[in-house]
């Protein structure tokens, strides 16, 4: 696959707005608005270029984490794949917008201190929940494995919602008797001295 995975460091325009689709997904959406700087070389002088106001959006657990730490004004670094499509307005007029499909997004550290708190999802993944891939209103998509990952990604343990600081408790390590016989890539073979061996010790 040919993507066009870009950076974008700006600040959000206004709040993001989450809503929620028939089955539950959470769709984020919101915009990043960054001016670069140019050189005038009439002046000799650095000053601010035209604006670029880029529309964002991010799906399930992510939209809803990005909803809850970022806000209007809020310098981000964004990184995404750029998605052009094309749809119908009011008018009857076909119109072609480019959308950032978000990757990742953080706030920047260099005028602002953050806390970072993890999600309880990662607690349950740590114990061993395997999060199923699920695609987008009919759409393929890999499952983000970036941390790309918890993008395109269903855990198949229940997810905490927006506000709900209940951690996931990890899984119980399962206790093994004596008895309890695991394998082992190494043939049973004779202990020196005639006495028996288990099976699983190495042959040396």
């Amino acid at each position: 696959m040919n993507e066009t995975v870009v950076t974008v460091v700006g600040r959000l325009v206004r709040d993001p707005e989450v809503r929620f689709l028939e089955d539950g997904t959470a769709l984020c959406r919101f915009t990043v608005v960054t001016t670069p700087r140019v050189f005038d070389r009439t002046t000799g002088e650095w000053g601010d270029g035209d604006p670029v106001f880029l529309s964002c959006s991010a799906w399930r657990m992510y939209a809803e984490n990005i909803a809850t730490s970022v806000s209007r004004g809020t310098r981000v670094v964004v990184v995404g794949e750029l998605r052009q499509r094309t749809y119908t307005s009011t008018d009857g007029r076909a119109r072609t917008i480019v959308d950032l499909r978000v990757h990742d997004l953080a706030p920047t550290l260099r005028w602002t201190i953050a806390r970072v708190t993890r999600h309880g999802w990662a607690d349950a993944v740590r114990s061993g929940a395997r999060p199923e891939t699920k695609g987008e209103e009919g759409e393929g998509e890999r499952g983000a494995g970036s941390e790309s990952g918890e993008d395109g990604r269903k855990a198949s343990v229940p997810l905490p919602r927006t506000g709900d600081s209940s951690p996931v408790a990890p899984a119980s390590p399962v206790p093994l008797s004596p008895s309890t016989r695991l394998w082992s890539p190494w043939p049973a073979v004779a202990a020196p001295g005639g006495g028996g061996a288990e099976e699983g010790d190495p042959p040396f």
